[in-house]
């Protein structure tokens, strides 16, 4: 059984001319610049969305607020709840609480076609779910203007848009209880998810240049500004999963914050990878500004959160409730053994990956496309060092290969540039190594293939029907992508 809610009322007015914000004279609305705060509480009892006689006054002055500010044209009731109990059941009690507070406004008078009633359950907190307080701040109501004097606001227009799709990508609104397929273009709102399965991936890119690329079975929640922030804001919480950030510029200088269970990463200019698992966050900065990771032992103020500064080049993983462990290097990289090469099957492409496996460390493989989109990925163990892609359309490609340690930290990956031609013809292209400079690089010279070498379905790669079979010197697996086919050619690590 719940304890006894409160609910905090809060009315964020976006971009509005001062001569048009008015408060209801008294001291229990105040308007503060862009955001229209209401300094009280309205009681529920516990699992109900039944207003009690206390809530009377408060609401009685929200609405004279409103009726004094007759160019706000519509305005949504956000319900949310703290995260105990049931998420399905904590959107739909959300949800009546929210409509609870419309049905009240509107009995003093204001327009029923000005608002309409949401519930995001325990999608959005602006606290920790760990404490008693943070849970009470979690319990809310807040308003949200999405058009005044015939203008859309700013919190109306989406924060991000899907870039890139690779497979079976859903997305949802925070009020709808099914998905919907993920598409190229799919504008993004605040509080909506996006949410990749098996060997598949996206690109999401914010209204900014932040772009982030989700890996296979990750779940990210888009988190813009709500009304307790003062500006707008880059943010996406991390349910599970891994997102690669590739950030070229930040307009504002404000970073991308990913919040996942364990952390706050603030991630700037550069390429970092945050991943989420269980109650642990390991983050790997590649290259580009210091990545900040808070811990979330439960303080009252995040600012005081114990933190690291995590620069390129190192990693760090954060365990729920506790400290950052100090940053430490990230593992050595892959070395390629030579530049891809594309020859063709009668009418299929077949792309040839070659590398020096590490001993005890899994590989990550990606081939991206010109317009930087995941057209392939696959994440192989250490016995392995060679794949062949097969099914790429004509085009130029980029190829990256990083290491797995046994804390999860990722190595800065080693890459190369190829193309696969229209005709016949092989392609190549220089080879990039891991610090980014062209030149040769070390050579592994191909091992036997036997059933030591067999990818297992511990190692990721049996999709039922479809499981790995030796056939010849290579374990072919048919990926679930179009045409698209790899051969993991049997290769022992050195």
């Amino acid at each position: 059984m719940r304890t006894p809610l409160s609910i905090a009322l809060t009315v964020a007015l976006l971009a509005l001319p001062a001569t048009a914000q008015r408060a209801a004279g008294n001291d229990v609305v105040v308007v503060e610049g862009e955001r229209f705060i209401v300094k009280a509480w309205v009681p529920f009892g516990p699992d109900t969305a039944v207003l009690s006689p206390a809530s009377a006054v408060t609401l009685g002055e929200v609405a004279a607020a409103l009726l004094q500010n007759p160019d706000i044209d519509e305005l949504v009731i956000e319900g949310h709840t703290d995260s105990q109990g049931n998420p399905e059941v904590n959107r739909a009690l959300s949800l009546a609480r929210a409509r609870a507070v419309v049905a009240a406004l509107v009995a003093r008078g204001v327009s029923a076609d000005r608002l309409e009633a949401k519930g995001y359950g325990d999608t959005l907190p602006v606290a920790t779910n760990d404490t008693a307080a943070g849970r009470e701040k979690n319990r809310r109501v807040e308003f949200t203007i999405l058009s005044r004097a015939g203008r859309a606001t700013a919190v109306a227009q989406p924060l991000a848009k899907i870039a890139a799709v690779y497979k079976d990508v859903d997305a949802k609104a925070p009020d709808e209880p099914k998905w919907q397929d993920g598409n190229v273009g799919q504008p993004l709102f605040r509080a909506w998810r996006v949410n990749t399965k098996v060997k598949s991936s996206a690109d999401v890119a914010f209204k900014d240049t932040s772009r982030v690329h989700l890996r296979e079975t990750t779940l990210i929640v888009i988190f813009g500004a709500n009304a307790y922030d003062k500006k707008e804001q880059r943010r996406a919480t991390l349910e599970s999963g891994a997102l690669v950030s590739r950030i070229d510029e930040l307009l504002g200088g404000a970073p991308l914050v990913v919040d996942s269970a364990a952390a706050t990463i603030e991630l700037g200019r550069g390429r970092a990878v945050a991943a989420s698992s269980g109650k642990v966050s390991r983050i790997s900065n590649h290259r580009g500004d210091a990545v900040v990771v808070r811990g979330k032992t439960g303080k009252k103020a995040a600012a005081a959160e114990p933190k690291v500064d995590v620069v390129a080049g190192m990693g760090t993983r954060v365990e729920q409730g506790k400290a950052p462990e100090a940053p430490r290097p990230l593992p050595p990289s892959p070395v390629l053994s030579s530049t891809p090469t594309t020859t063709w099957d009668t009418t299929t492409s077949v792309v040839s990956m070659k590398w020096a496996a590490i001993e005890g460390q899994q590989a990550i493989v990606e081939i991206r496309s010109a317009d930087d989109a995941v057209v392939f990925q696959a994440t192989v163990p250490s016995t392995v060092g060679a794949l062949e892609a097969r099914g790429l359309p004509p085009g130029a490609y980029a190829l990256d290969v990083s290491a797995v340690d046994d804390a999860g930290l990722e190595s800065i990956p080693s890459s190369s540039t190829f193309a696969v031609a229209a005709t016949g013809a092989a392609s190549t292209a220089g080879v990039v190594d891991a610090a980014g400079t062209d030149g040769a690089v070390g050579a592994n010279d191909a091992g036997e293939a036997d059933e030591a070498n067999a990818v297992d379905e511990d190692a990721g790669f049996c999709e039922t029907p479809l499981c790995p079979i030796l056939v010849g010197a290579g374990i072919v697996v048919t990926v679930i992508a179009g045409v698209v086919t790899m051969v993991v050619l049997g290769e022992r690590a050195r």
